[in-house]
């Protein structure tokens, strides 16, 4: 199974969103990344995407959607 990521990596206010795919064949992992031309602030990327981090919070997190 694949797996498809958007990291932001950039120290700055805004940046641009990096996309990782990840995936296993014949039991070998292969991770590929790639620059995209989606520019976001940092402010949006921390507030928007955060992953909760117990079952609270992601009872918490799910209810907003």
């Amino acid at each position: 199974m694949a797996t498809v990521n958007f990291l932001y990596r950039s120290k700055r206010e805004s940046g641009f969103l990096t996309l990782r795919l990840l995936y296993t064949d014949d039991s070998v992992n292969y991770a590929i990344s790639a620059k995209t031309k989606l520019e976001v602030s940092k402010k949006y990327w921390t507030k928007q995407h955060k992953i909760p981090t117990s079952p609270a919070d992601e009872a918490n997190f799910k209810a907003q959607f």
